[in-house]
């Protein structure tokens, strides 16, 4: 066998049933655009300088765990070491991660709640989102999403605006980490104690746990640790027993298989960190990436602890890169970017488009293992670029609202799906949507765009 927001910040211990989609594209063009799904942990999103990120964004698609943006927000609470002020910094960051090729997962917790509620998870290395709203035009149908509440702040963070409430939450969040204790699990849960006694290697371990997980006679034991752990209230706690009493217990495993991957996460972490397994103290804010790692293609970070769990939590099909790999494979391609004009960049673009380079290497590997049909030279296509408010409505057939029916998602999450519109918010200053990483008021801005 193989969570940044807080509970507690947010007040979602009363969470309703989400509608939420994994993210999937429709042909291989369209994917050799994008790119496979990466999540950058803060250390590799640090370590990258602003024209590294642009190449990111240009052959990934980057998915943002919510505990990204929380470690962003805290950072207004740090002292830095380079007399820039923490406003600066947190900005410089949010221009990092927002761009038009990054989508922001649902919270781990509200998954895990839907899930053990009865609405599947899909763990297929597709990014989560909540889902749009949907439309019939014609015979077409299609998607619009706006912006979420996290996208709206961090455009703010970009310019430097917070509010006192969010600066507030950088100087608190980090009480919920400091109020979970191994000892403190190991001593209420004597019953998972008792089979996690003789380890002396997170190997050993591993092994431990997962005969705790098709233990049949704990099953019971694991639910309500799930809940416990995930904090999920006494309320939802009765309806979740309830649904898994009524089909006759069955294995979790094999029921929420995601809810059981975050718990097997969870007790390695607390076992292991007894044991001092991963040789230094940690806190559980550093675990809440991997919970995010069913959703991604790849995951990188150069966290020491992250790094040693990485093994027990990675699907074969996954790969993890550290950052300075992920650096280095930028670095001769930025160095030959940079020094080119704004003209020379944007015909630079418009040959190649969003196609990698044997000068990108890893790049070229990753592409090759996660988008198996895509081959070097199998196309130079570039993103659409930005519509005007009046193209876009010219564009636009007579739309009508409505709810999408069960095989609409299912026809979505297959890619089968006729127009997606995205909106966002752009500064004249941040890079241009099309993808040719110049500003966007020296490529295609014009007055009004949508």
């Amino acid at each position: 066998m193989k969570v940044c927001c807080n509970k507690q910040v947010y007040k979602i211990n009363s969470v309703r049933v989400l509608k939420y989609i994994a993210v999937q594209l429709k042909n291989n063009a369209v994917k050799n655009i994008m790119g496979p799904t990466i999540i950058l942990d803060k250390s590799s999103l640090q370590s990258l300088s602003q024209d590294e990120i642009h190449f990111l964004h240009k052959y990934y698609l980057v998915n943002i765990p919510p505990i990204l943006i929380m470690e962003v927000l805290a950072d207004l609470k740090k002292e830095s070491s380079d007399q820039r002020n923490s406003q600066q910094i947190v900005a410089q960051l949010s221009k990092k991660l927002l761009n038009n090729d990054s989508a922001l997962n649902v919270y781990y917790g509200d998954l895990i709640i839907n899930e053990l509620l009865g609405k599947p998870v899909n763990m297929s290395g597709r990014t989560i989102i909540q889902e749009g709203e949907f439309y019939k035009e014609g015979d077409k149908k299609g998607m619009t999403f706006e912006m979420s509440p996290e996208e709206k702040a961090m455009n703010n963070w970009k310019q430097e605006k917070f509010t006192e409430a969010e600066k507030e939450l950088a100087t608190r969040w980090r009480f919920y980490s400091e109020s979970l204790s191994p000892d403190k699990f190991k001593k209420e849960n004597k019953e998972f104690t008792a089979f996690l006694q003789n380890y002396k290697t997170l190997e050993e371990l591993d092994t431990l746990i997962n005969n705790i997980i098709l233990n049949e006679k704990l099953q019971s034991i694991l639910l309500v640790n799930i809940i416990n752990e995930f904090r999920i209230s006494p309320e939802l706690a009765t309806q979740i027993f309830f649904l898994w009493e009524s089909r006759n217990k069955p294995l979790l495993v094999n029921s929420y298989p995601y809810s059981v991957y975050c718990m097997h996460t969870l007790l390695l972490y607390y076992y292991g960190t007894l044991k001092s397994l991963f040789g230094r103290a940690t806190d559980k804010l550093d675990l809440e990436y991997t919970y995010y790692l069913p959703f991604t293609d790849i995951f990188s970070s150069d966290d020491k602890f992250i790094k040693r769990l990485i093994p027990f939590v990675k699907d074969e099909e996954k790969s993890f890169v550290t950052g300075k790999e992920l650096k280095a494979d930028f670095t001769q391609i930025v160095s030959e970017w940079k020094v080119l004009s704004v003209e020379d960049k944007i015909k630079w673009h418009k040959k190649n488009g969003n196609e990698p380079f044997e000068i990108t290497p890893l790049t070229v590997i990753l592409r090759k293992k996660h988008w198996p049909n895509w081959s070097p030279g199998f196309s130079h296509q570039t993103k659409v670029p930005p519509l005007t408010v009046d193209e876009l409505n010219a564009k636009r057939g007579i739309r009508i609202k409505g709810n999408p029916t069960a095989k609409d998602i299912e026809d979505f999450e297959k890619g089968d799906i006729d127009f997606l519109e995205i909106v966002g918010e752009i500064s004249i200053n941040d890079p241009c949507p099309c993808g040719s990483g110049v500003p966007y008021k020296e490529c295609h801005y014009k007055k009004g765009t949508a």
